[in-house]
């Protein structure tokens, strides 16, 4: 009686205990690189031509991988087009050296667009997500990420001199 007693307090602490552990040896917590699209300088004129950048900013110890690449992919409200729904970087082969996995230097990612002349006049926005996989320098841990990005384009008439 008192082995079957000492057999389930065991398990009880057993099944207690589980979770804790579980995430104590998981996956390191999610690291947050900056994704970052700047914002216009000022409002897009009607038949105008614009641009703006996309800078990811990793932390301290993680690098970005070059293959597979970061790709982003953007989707425009009606009276904005884009020059690209999706624009990659990296290598789209993959790396035989382990030295060149990660990029030396991440180059912002350039984003063109053109407002209509018939474009809503006001605030409208550019929604899109971008993919990349990321490594913890220390362990070696990589893992593929998504993360939501996007900017506000102000229409602005046409000038009219």
């Amino acid at each position: 009686m008192r082995l079957r007693t000492s057999v389930m307090v065991l398990l009880v602490w057993a099944v207690l205990l589980l979770p804790a552990a579980t995430a104590a040896v998981g996956a390191p917590a999610k690291v947050l690189v900056k994704a970052e699209i700047m914002p216009l300088s000022a409002p897009a004129q009607r038949g105008s031509h614009a641009l703006t950048t996309l800078v990811l900013t990793p932390p301290e110890g993680i690098k970005i991988n070059r293959y597979p690449p970061i790709t982003l992919k953007l989707t425009a409200p009606k009276g904005i087009t884009l020059d690209a729904a999706e624009i990659k970087q990296g290598s789209s082969e993959p790396i035989e050296d382990p030295d060149d996995f990660p990029f030396k230097t991440i180059e912002p990612m350039k984003i063109g667009f053109k407002v209509e002349p018939g474009a809503a006049l006001g605030k409208t926005s550019v929604k899109g997500k971008v993919n990349f996989v990321y490594c913890v320098a220390k362990s070696g841990y990589c893992e593929r990420t998504t993360q939501d990005v996007g900017f506000d384009v102000t229409v602005a008439p046409a000038r009219t001199n």
